[in-house]
């Protein structure tokens, strides 16, 4: 008796398994080579990375093949553009710091440049402003209101003529496409010659 329920459960169980193996095969992720996948967007008006535009095939009616198109072969990166976006992104930045900067009372226009962690504000103060505790005063105002619009930066700051040409010089480099690594001896200087406050 004992034998037979042990023979009908072994039949039963491969009854079961061979149930489960005839089911359809299907694939455990979904294929997208059909789609126009775009993983990447960031800032909602063009998507990072390539994706396919166009025909999903070649020869199909109106295709056009995509030169920038990512594949094994061309060695091609999907943030080519994430470089330029960023550096525009920081550049929109700077200018919103450099306008809080030039409010402050005593300063005729600010320069900034953003390298990292790092905002470093050169000001041209007013001719009325004396150097000494008078520009001092200044720069602490303008330390602490750029602090204020942007706390997750490690703000410098300098009124000096010299500096402030030179960071006007990165500044423009930076705009015009030149890495921010062109400047590091610079920033090097900058971290020692600018000011920072703690209060």
């Amino acid at each position: 008796m004992q034998t037979r329920k042990i023979f009908l459960f072994v039949i039963a169980t491969l009854l079961v398994l061979g149930l489960v193996g005839c089911n359809t095969n299907k694939p455990l992720t979904q294929s997208y080579n059909d789609r126009n996948v775009r993983p990447y967007n960031y800032d909602g008006t063009r998507n990072y990375g390539t994706y396919n535009e166009g025909a999903p095939y070649y020869g199909a009616p109106n295709y056009a093949p995509n030169y920038n198109r990512v594949t094994p072969y061309n060695g091609a990166t999907p943030y080519a553009n994430y470089d330029n976006r960023f550096r525009n992104n920081v550049n929109a930045e700077a200018d919103r710091l450099a306008d809080i900067a030039a409010r402050v009372n005593g300063v005729h226009d600010a320069t900034v440049v953003i390298a990292g962690g790092n905002v470093y504000v050169g000001i041209n103060l007013n001719d009325r402003i004396q150097t000494g505790p008078q520009s001092d005063a200044v720069e602490r105002n303008v330390y602490h209101a750029v602090k204020k619009a942007a706390p997750h930066y490690n703000v410098y700051i300098t009124s000096d003529a010299d500096l402030l040409g030179r960071l006007r010089n990165i500044g423009d480099g930076i705009r015009n496409g030149t890495p921010i690594d062109r400047f590091q001896t610079d920033m090097r200087d900058f971290n020692t010659r600018f000011r920072t406050y703690t209060r």
